[in-house]
């Protein structure tokens, strides 16, 4: 199916529209603190400090800016705009700077109703070139803003500064700990498909009930991207230009850990969180058994526009066959009718920093535009359980990671034989002492790979850069891998314990995993193993391990 010619028309004017206007460099320069002085040295702690004053210069402005268009406006705008005209070296950068315009233009809280030039029951805002000023200059704010993020990540990473009089401060010459960061900013780029959630069955097939619907946004100029006509149900695919793949969830990830560990009294959930799932969810039944519109909107521009008394209606109708399983989650915290499902997504994001879009709904008088991608986006965050919650919902989420480590190696050509899967079995013990626990294993051609699985949940504060906690997660990884390094060498001297056996291996090495890839600059967590015909280092993301055991 053809593109939206509305699409090409937008891009048009808005890459017209970018001309003449102040570019990112020059919204940093005009929003540098006026002290410390130019030359002054910054250690990351004073860096971090320095940038989050331009940081926030640049938001204010943004929130200016947002107001020239009402929110439904502005969406219609931004999901005609390629991530293509945000690319950079490396892929996230398109993605985090497209991210950043997104969320940057829902503070806007202008209720005005937008005119529309479209047909009765098509809504088509203004565009043209002046028209798209106002979205030019926010996507200049945007990546203003996430340069200044990206230097913010840095200084967390231990990068010190000096300060510039015109530009972002200057990083201070350390090859080492460069080199540590591209390696870290390539891997990340790399790994940027989400193997494992603690929350949710990803990739779910459409045989169970009570999926979310959610979707992921794609590369490219409008690519193809699959679709269907009708109702869900009836598997008529089709392929449109689009930008986004849609995204088939379940939430028995969290079920799993709420049955083995119960929820004992704790809210560990964010306010409208339990509306974001009722959302995806009760999309899901409307596409399924009831929408005939779904399979078409939604892979185009990620979001639905529709009259709110028929948003309402339609989660009224599926909230009932949600509630049971909603409740056991979010006990006491249900929404119960359509109109607080609503009321609540109103008010869900956006957040500056670290980035989730928002607001989930955007009014517009009697309509109301249902940003699907934001919900999708906010679900994979605010359904982490934080570690500070603790107690046994937090051990069960580590336990259900060690579980899914294996059973994703299971599926790979490094199955592993059931002499190397007892190994997981237990306490390994040597002349009566416990040496350790082996988390998951893997095994081919007489290379046997032991794993000790790490749930370092990606938190808002390791996603913010904060100095001391990326410092503490480096050295929780580099402790993990310093440890199991020696259980290697200890089970190479001496293959035949009180309770196991390695002798008949060729080889025996092992590797630290973690649900995301973390950062280090020590070098023995980014060596990589010596094993011929598999590239992985001694600590590596699920997603990772799992591409180099897929070969």
């Amino acid at each position: 199916m053809a593109v939206d010619p509305t699409v090409r028309m937008v891009t048009e004017s808005f890459t017209a529209a970018r001309s003449g206007l102040p570019g990112p460099g020059e919204l940093i320069a005009d929003a540098l603190p006026p002290s410390p002085k130019p030359g002054s040295a910054l250690d990351p702690v004073a860096a971090s400090e320095y940038l989050t004053r331009v940081r926030l210069t640049l938001e204010a402005l943004a929130d200016q800016l947002a107001q020239l268009y009402p929110p439904d406006q502005w969406i219609w705008y931004t999901r005609r705009l390629s991530s293509d005209l945000f690319s950079g070296h490396l892929v996230t950068t398109q993605f985090a700077d497209h991210g950043v315009l997104e969320t940057l233009t829902g503070l806007s809280r202008n209720q005005e109703a937008g005119v529309t030039l479209g047909p009765e029951g098509r809504t088509i805002f203004p565009f043209g070139v002046e028209d798209l000023r106002p979205v030019a200059s926010m996507a200049a704010v945007a990546v203003a803003l996430s340069q200044t993020h990206s230097w913010i990540r840095r200084a967390g990473k231990g990068t010190e500064f000096v300060v510039r009089s015109d530009d972002l401060p200057e990083p201070v010459l350390d090859a080492d700990l460069e080199g540590a960061i591209s390696v870290f900013d390539e891997r990340v780029a790399a790994d940027l498909q989400l193997h494992w959630h603690p929350a949710l069955e990803l990739n779910a097939s459409n045989d169970k009930v009570h999926h979310l619907l959610g979707v992921t946004m794609v590369l490219g100029q409008w690519p193809k991207v699959l679709a269907w006509e009708g109702r869900l149900l009836e598997r008529r695919w089709i392929w449109l230009e689009g930008q986004f793949h849609m995204k088939l969830m379940t939430l028995d990830g969290l079920l799993d850990t709420v049955a083995v560990a119960g929820q004992s009294g704790t809210r560990w959930w964010k306010k409208g969180t339990p509306s974001v799932v009722a959302l995806l969810q009760s999309l899901w039944y409307e596409a399924t058994f009831m929408s005939d519109s779904v399979g078409k909107n939604v892979p185009k521009v990620g979001y639905i526009r529709r009259k709110r008394d028929l948003a309402e209606h339609f989660l009224d109708l599926t909230l009932p066959l949600l509630q049971d399983d909603l409740e056991t989650v979010f006990p006491g915290e249900v929404p119960k009718s359509g109109a607080q499902v609503l009321n609540d997504l109103e008010s869900v994001g956006p957040d500056l920093w670290p980035i989730q879009p928002g607001p989930v709904a955007r009014r517009s008088g009697d309509e109301v535009s249902l940003d699907i991608w934001a919900a999708s986006a906010r679900l994979h965050h605010d359904l982490l359980i934080p570690p500070q919650t603790g107690g046994e919902i937090v051990n069960a989420t580590a336990f259900r990671f060690e579980r899914v480590v294996q059973d994703r190696i299971d599926k790979t050509p490094w199955v592993p034989s059931a002499n190397a899967r007892a190994l997981t079995r237990g306490h390994l013990k040597l002349n009566g002492k416990t040496l350790t626990d082996i988390d998951a294993v893997a095994e081919k051609d007489g290379v046997l790979l032991l794993i000790s699985c790490k749930n370092l949940p990606f938190s808002p504060a390791y996603d913010a850069g904060e100095y001391r906690v990326i410092r503490n997660v480096a050295s929780t990884v580099d402790n993990g891998v310093e440890f199991w390094r020696k259980i290697v060498q200890k089970l190479r001297s001496d293959p035949t314990g009180d309770n196991y056996d390695v002798s008949t291996f060729d080889e025996v090495h092992g590797v630290l995993v973690t649900p995301h890839t973390t950062y280090s600059r020590d070098s023995q967590t980014l060596r990589l193993l010596p094993i011929d015909g598999l590239t992985v280092r001694a600590a590596a993301s699920l997603g990772e391990l799992l591409k180099a055991l897929d070969g």
